[in-house]
């Protein structure tokens, strides 16, 4: 049987317009350290991309999981260890996060 699963909105909205995108290592990355962070398989971890009228980019993470998993996924998102990971192993800089509310898939 499957367990709960839901799914959790966070936008990531970063400084640099969305060309950086191009490169698909940028989104990879971030996917790895979601994942390495909260323990969400990576299969289970999606991102869209939107130009903010600013010139930034916003990044919707897409994360699928049980609730154990996506109470992880709010507690690194709150602590900073995933935007702090995406400054340092990527060129990006988060300016804001919004972690939206779980919903049943």
């Amino acid at each position: 049987t499957q367990p709960d699963q839901r799914i959790l909105p966070v936008d990531i909205i970063l400084k640099e317009g969305v060309n950086i995108f191009n490169n698909k290592t940028n989104t990879s990355v971030i996917i790895d350290i979601i994942s390495n962070k909260t323990g969400v398989d990576e299969g289970n971890i999606l991102i869209a991309t939107t130009s903010n009228s600013d010139g930034g980019t916003t990044l919707t993470v897409t994360i699928i999981g049980d609730e154990d998993e996506l109470r992880r996924v709010q507690e690194a998102f709150d602590e900073g260890d995933i935007t702090d990971d995406i400054t340092k192993r990527t060129s990006l800089t988060p300016v804001e996060v919004n972690v939206g509310d779980a919903k049943f898939e």
